[in-house]
Order: C-alpha cells, then structure tokens, then sequence
C-alpha cells in the first residue's frame, strides 16, 4: 500500500493512496515547456553578429628552405593586391586584420591594409603554418 507520511506521525496527516499528490497536473495539451529552465529568453536576446574573412596568402617562392626567403612572388603580389581592392569595393567596414608570421602572410596582409586602412595589423604566430 502506498502511504506517504508526514514528519510529525500524526495518523490524521496520513495521505491514502486514493488521493492525489501531485500539485500541478500535467496535461499532455500544454506540451513542453522549453523554458524549464528559465535561461531561454536569455538565449532570445538580439546579439552582436560577426564576420570572420579569412584569406590565404598570394603565391609564394615555393623553391628555398627557409621561411624568410618564401617570399610573395609577382603573382602573388598581384593576387594581394586584387583581394585589398575586393574587400574595399565590398563595403564592409572592417574592425582588425590578423596576420600570421609568416613573411608571405606578413606582405599579403600588407598590401590588403593599403585598401582596407586600418591603423594597425596584428600578428598571431599561432595561425603559423606547422
């Protein structure tokens, strides 16, 4: 027999199991509440949205061993030079540019920041190749 007792042991507090024990009922037409939690009109906020643009480095020296002589070739350079004047044709006004550390990386970026104009260029040697 269910019988559910409450702390004092008094026999006239002794719920039968006839009755109901539930405080609110659950009604399968209310379906789920997806705010159980009371987070998700935290999660409807409007939020800033971003843009990431990455671009890989112009055609470089490909026939040295060492880095600081792979170089951005005439092609490459022009390659530079065509995405700074896309992205300034583009409208976008963008906030950073990040760069490797890489020589090739350093001079594409370069020539992309005489379009874009920023003030400064920031260097990530984590975005280094290896």
């Amino acid at each position: 027999a269910n019988i559910v007792q409450t702390p004092n042991n008094n026999s006239n507090n002794l719920i039968q199991p006839d009755q109901q024990l539930r405080s609110s009922p659950i009604r399968s037409s209310e379906g789920w509440n997806w705010n159980w939690d009371g987070r998700h009109s935290e999660m409807n906020k409007t939020r800033g949205v971003r843009h990431i643009y990455l671009i890989r480095h112009g055609q470089y020296q490909t026939k040295t061993k060492f880095e600081d002589e792979k170089q951005l070739t005439e092609l490459g350079n022009e390659q530079a030079d065509w995405a700074g004047r896309a992205l300034a044709e583009s409208g976008i006004s963008f906030t950073r540019l990040v760069q490797s550390g890489l020589i090739r990386a350093i001079q594409t970026a370069t020539t992309i920041n005489k379009y874009v104009k920023l003030n400064k260029v920031e260097q990530d040697i984590d975005l280094n190749e290896g």
